[in-house]
């Protein structure tokens, strides 16, 4: 979705649409209960020594939930305006400094914003743009919080970068997904990262031409040709991607007790590294006691991963020393990755072969595949062997690293069937956990996000829960994994399977439950004893209606956790008495004609004493928006050959409200295999979404759109369509769109070829390159030659495009073409040659400026280049250089002395 032209359009976490029914029985004696649900796409929560509350938002703020529950109104920090907030980027990883409560600093993980990234300290930046589906880096920052407000505010101008200051200096974003992930401090004082392997979802190997931003990448200067090698940068040390990092919280630098370390860069990659060989490693966690405490010795604890799979098996993986490699993407799970392995890898540019140019060896680098030795392979591997000659070793400069197996790992629940999850016997062999011979006690299981928690150290759980790690899975569930003392698996129980979409579990110190978040709905917790509050909950048989409106309420479903009887009190909100019935009727009245909303409670009371509340609204001279969707048809399928633009346009009706009276919500799920993955909510009346050519390989994707229209009377309508790429072959070509104009009207004329089954032609406008909407449409003929005139062009910008209609749903879009429309004949002041050109574009000034901005646009509309001048003359030229810059059609805008004074576009060849 569209803000500001370009979109801010979610999270490494694929997000999973449950279909099973979960049993939420939790173990005796222990409850769970909602702590709070008014949050936007929380993520990940974490507590002070107080038992303070910090809960992060995907969109890049923090906020505060002190000791009471109550949260805090204004956030503890809010980066919204760094933060890449699209798809699965965003804020993901946060946490306290380990003396937290005595210096006050905190840390943040997150997705830098493209236009953030490039244009923050240009004269002309706009805090209210973004750029979606663009490359750009995860950046590490560490702020500070006032002691003299209880660290409940952010000292201004206490922001210190640690890692992405600068291009090549952090973890890079190169798709939708696998960015930045969590913070954890170990027990040596040492910062420790997780990564993504910043690559498309699929076989993704490198190559500019990959479904991937690799080439506007090293365009921008956000990557080296030699990090275009796909999931391979989890292996290279060239690379931030696919790791657990460890530096030094003060500077950022890596550590020289870290295993790669490089004296001459400790701000490098390698010098950062920890462990590797991980896609998506969202969350992890540190076993306490189990490290070091003096930095030096290298050693910050054992830590628990969970390195998210593709659609096959999800992993809990051990790093208890620097320098594992987990084996990603040649391994998934217990299993070779079949994809990788019938695919040539990459060279590791990090790693020459000596033996290059020697007796006709023709391999000047070792592939990543020659360095890297998988114990599913054979369990005696004591040498790698030189691909020139088998005889001699890859020197250990290269480092060539054997696979980590996982702990466990546990198939993917609704795409790889049969559910199951293995363990290993030894080196070479492994065993479903539910295998009488297994030697983990359990039953198998099933998921889809693995997301490991944290070590209980309460005492307010038994003992037999004391030192256990409690981890959870997106799929909905929370079990418990019981280690020994050298981290040997040793049980996994059934714990809690709620369902939802759990993100994060943590401990608070001070009440001794365990809280998770649930992304789509918000914070619960789970305690042991105690008593719980009452659930309270109402239904109601009708909503809206006239003046005078009878309503029969029911409160049957309200109850109390442990079965203590409740009581009911009701306030209809209107004045009258309260009621204790469980289901009363109750009848609105109104002598007003205007809209009257009423706000009814219902307040349940265990036999003990505690509350809780619930409220709805009952509107009266009201009825919800009517409302349907008409820019797409659900069932539509889109193209998988290009990235396209799909506009959202209702059709919203409300007999009681004007149009701005009415609030907009449109919401874009990308679904994947077994996952979605929400998007943030756009609350313009039109707008439009990015639909990425995906589908049709091994791997299943479709789209959710969502809309909710609410009045001011508080009725909603809330409706969804969904659409499927579309696996055929194309259904029609289009031969190029042409366009003239003169000072009254722009003409179109277009081609087509290869015509089968089209419904029509639907000609759309737009003045931006994103939002278009229809102004005409054409039944198709049988001279394949089609032309229209429009009319009311926009003087400046005027674009243009057709979208093709199959009588199956199918639909595709020609390119869109611009028409610089203006009814004055002087308008053009700036020229721009040669067009094609190669390496260079000359601008010819055909009038006096004190200042012109010249910037450049690709055909989605983002600038990539852009370039100021003063002082100019009528006559003048200027050259600049356009290297770097792919093949295509580009535009230009040129912007002089604060008004626009030119638009064009130019062909970049080689």
């Amino acid at each position: 979705m569209l803000k500001n032209t370009i979109s801010k359009v979610f999270i490494f976490i694929c997000f999973v649409t449950i279909t099973d029914t979960f049993a939420q029985q939790l173990p005796t004696d222990f409850y769970a209960e909602e702590v709070s649900t008014n949050w936007d796409r929380p993520v990940g929560l974490t507590f002070d020594d107080n038992g303070q509350m910090y809960v992060w938002e995907k969109s890049g703020k923090v906020f505060i939930v002190d000791t009471n529950g109550t949260k805090q109104t204004h956030p503890l920090i809010d980066i919204s305006e760094e933060v890449g907030d699209w798809r699965d980027h965003g804020l993901l990883g946060f946490t306290l400094d380990s003396e937290f409560l005595t210096n006050g600093y905190f840390y943040l993980l997150y997705a830098v914003d493209n236009y953030h990234l490039f244009n923050y300290d240009s004269p002309n930046y706009n805090p209210n743009t973004s750029y979606s589906f663009e490359p750009s880096i995860g950046r590490l920052t560490r702020y500070k919080a006032d002691i003299s407000t209880g660290f409940t505010t952010t000292v201004p101008n206490s922001r210190y970068v640690l890692m992405g200051e600068s291009l090549g200096t952090s973890i890079v974003l190169l798709h939708e997904s696998h960015g930045v992930g969590a913070l954890v401090f170990g027990e040596d004082g040492s910062l420790l990262i997780s990564s993504g392997d910043g690559a498309f979802f699929t076989s993704d190997i490198g190559d500019t031409s990959a479904a991937s931003y690799a080439s506007q990448a090293i365009a921008q200067g956000i990557i080296n040709e030699d990090e275009d090698i796909g999931s391979y940068r989890t292996h290279y040390l060239g690379s931030h991607n696919g790791k657990i990092l460890r530096i030094d919280p003060q500077t950022g630098d890596g550590l020289p007790s870290n295993p790669f370390y490089d004296v001459n860069n400790p701000r490098s990659a390698q010098s950062r590294t920890y462990s590797l060989g991980l896609r998506n490693p969202f969350r992890f966690t540190l076993r306490p006691n189990t490290g070091s405490h003096y930095i030096g010795d290298g050693n910050p604890g054992a830590l628990f991963i969970g390195d998210v799979g593709s659609a096959a098996f999800e992993e809990l993986n051990i790093a208890t020393q620097g320098g594992q490699n987990f084996g990603y993407p040649l391994t998934e799970g217990n299993e070779r990755k079949w994809d990788f392995h019938i695919q040539p890898a990459p060279p590791n540019m990090l790693a020459p072969n000596p033996l290059y140019g020697i007796g006709g060896c023709n391999q000047e680098y070792f592939t990543f595949k020659n360095l890297f030795a998988s114990l599913t392979l054979g369990s005696d591997i004591t040498s790698f062997p030189n691909p020139c000659d088998s005889s001699q070793s890859i020197p250990s400069s290269a480092f060539p690293m054997i696979e980590s197996r996982p702990a466990i790992s546990w198939s993917n629940a609704l795409w790889n069937p049969p559910i199951r999850s293995f363990v290993d016997i030894n080196s070479n062999n492994f065993i479903e956990v539910s295998d009488p011979n297994s030697p983990v006690q359990g039953v198998s299981f099933g998921g889809t996000s693995a997301i490991p928690g944290m070590f209980y150290q309460g005492n307010s759980f038994p003992d037999a829960y004391k030192g256990a790690l409690f981890c959870a899975d997106f799929y909905g569930w929370i079990r418990v994994f019981r280690f020994d003392d050298q981290n040997i698996l040793q049980e996994v129980e059934t714990f809690y399977e709620p369902g939802g979409a759990i993100v994060h579990v943590a401990e608070n110190p001070k009440d001794g439950c365990i809280y998770y978040v649930d992304h789509e709905i918000g914070i619960y917790r789970i305690c042991y004893g105690g008593t719980p509050l009452p659930v309270a909950i109402i239904d109601a048989d009708t909503l809206y209606g006239n003046n005078e409106l009878t309503v029969n309420f029911d409160a049957s479903q309200s109850y109390a956790p442990f079965g203590y009887p409740v009581t009911f009190e009701w306030d209809f909100g209107d004045g009258s008495p309260t009621t204790t019935t469980t289901s009363p009727t109750h009848t609105f009245t109104t002598t007003s004609s205007d809209v009257t909303p009423f706000v009814v409670t219902l307040t349940v009371t265990d036999s003990i004493g505690t509350t809780s509340t619930a409220t709805k609204t009952i509107s009266l001279n009201n009825s919800p928006p009517n409302v349907e969707i008409i820019s797409f048809k659900d069932g539509d399928l889109y193209p998988t050959d290009e990235t396209t633009i799909l506009e959202l346009i209702a059709n919203v009706q409300d007999k009681e409200h004007d149009k701005e009276e009415l609030t907009y919500e449109w919401q874009t799920n990308v679904h994947h295999n077994t996952h979605f993955h929400p998007e943030p909510i756009d609350d313009r009346v039109n707008t439009a979404t990015v639909i990425s050519p995906v589908g049709c390989d091994s791997e299943i994707y479709w789209y959710r759109i969502t809309l909710k229209v609410t009045d001011a009377g508080g009725l909603s309508t809330f409706i969804e369509q969904n659409i499927y790429p579309n696996c055929d072959m194309p259904f029609v070509e289009f031969i190029d769109l042409q366009t003239t104009s003169d000072i009254e009207n722009v003409y179109l004329n277009f081609e087509t070829a290869n015509e089968d089954s089209v419904l029509n032609y639907e000609i759309q406008h737009s003045t931006d390159n994103f939002n278009f909407a229809p102004i005409a449409s054409l039944s198709p003929n049988n001279s394949y030659n089609y032309e229209m005139i429009h009319k009311n062009p926009v003087n400046g910008d005027n674009y243009y495009r057709i979208k093709a209609s199959k009588m199956s749903n199918a639909y595709l879009y020609s390119r869109s073409k611009q028409v610089i429309f203006s009814d004055d004949p002087a308008y053009q002041k700036i020229k721009t040659y040669p067009n094609p050109t190669v390496s260079q574009l000359n601008i010819l000034f055909e009038s006096d400026f004190e200042h012109v901005s010249f910037q450049l646009f690709n055909q989605v509309g983002q600038m990539v280049l852009e370039k100021r001048f003063s002082e100019i003359k009528i006559g003048q030229t200027a050259t600049i250089s356009i290297d770097g810059l792919d093949d295509g059609v580009y535009y230009y805008k040129a912007i002089g002395d604060n008004d626009e004074v030119s638009h064009g576009k130019v062909m970049i060849i080689e």
